[in-house]
């Protein structure tokens, strides 16, 4: 009887039991929280910064406004207004950059262009105390000073060009034909004489001194050139025009050196 008791007693328990179990809530696990999105990457485009103008872009709009002014056919009221407009742009160039050498040179060039030779050598000058080794510098401003017959001045630009280049023939002899024009004579020929055989040297003084009407001293030089060279002919010519009549129209070109000959050493 006990043991009957005792196994509905134990069956009643674990029943009971079960029944607990199977009225309990169960833990659940936590829902994953949701993961969080990046925020958007915001992109923001640079504002665009406006590049200052530039000397050279002004000395491009100069030389285009020459260029325009030298076509052919243009009324030369409306080319001297394109000149001048060139020279505002040159000159706005150079306040941008005040050591712009292309600006300076194009700028003395359009004030020869419009016969302000003064304007120019002061161009060229101002140009020369920030530039004072730039060859073609001195070059231009040596040709811009025989333009208005300023043979000395002309003659210290080619030698300052010559610094910088010491054989260079071209210069050499243009500095020859100036220091002739300035009645230097000896130093013509020291420098003409190292380009060109010296009857040729003789004659090319004569001629020079022919242009400034010195022709007491332009015969002395022809002389010495034909006593070098008998057969130089263009010394002969210039000699003939000097002491009779008007020469042939050959002699008159051969006297201003337009026959080629060859010199025979």
């Amino acid at each position: 009887m006990v043991s009957r008791m005792t196994f509905v007693l134990v069956l009643g328990i674990t029943w009971t039991g079960f029944g607990c179990v199977q009225n309990q809530t169960l833990p659940t696990a936590p829902a994953p929280k949701p993961k969080s999105q990046p925020e958007p990457v915001v992109v923001r485009a640079k504002a665009k910064t406006k590049r200052p103008p530039q000397a050279a872009t002004f000395v491009a709009g100069g030389e285009m406004l020459e260029h325009d002014a030298e076509e052919k056919g243009v009324d030369p009221s409306r080319q001297m207004n394109l000149y001048d407009e060139a020279r505002q742009a040159y000159q706005q160039a150079l306040r941008i950059d005040p050591k712009h050498l292309p600006a300076y040179t194009a700028l003395a060039r359009v004030y020869m262009k419009m016969n302000h030779y003064d304007k120019a050598l002061e161009t060229y000058n101002q140009a020369a105390e920030k530039f004072p080794r730039e060859f073609s510098l001195w070059l231009e401003m040596g040709m811009c000073y025989c333009r208005t017959k300023q043979w000395d001045m002309a003659v210290l630009s080619f030698k300052k060009a010559l610094e910088s280049d010491p054989e260079n023939r071209q210069v050499t002899q243009t500095l020859g034909f100036c220091l002739a024009r300035a009645g230097r004579i000896q130093e013509s020929l020291d420098a003409l004489q190292q380009v060109m055989p010296p009857a040729q040297a003789h004659y090319q003084v004569g001629r020079m001194l022919h242009h400034v009407q010195r022709d007491d001293l332009c015969r002395d030089e022809l002389l010495q050139a034909v006593q070098l060279d008998p057969e130089f002919v263009p010394a002969q010519a210039l000699l003939a025009s000097l002491d009779g009549p008007p020469p042939s129209a050959n002699a008159s070109n051969a006297a201003n050196g337009h026959v080629q000959i060859q010199i025979e050493k």
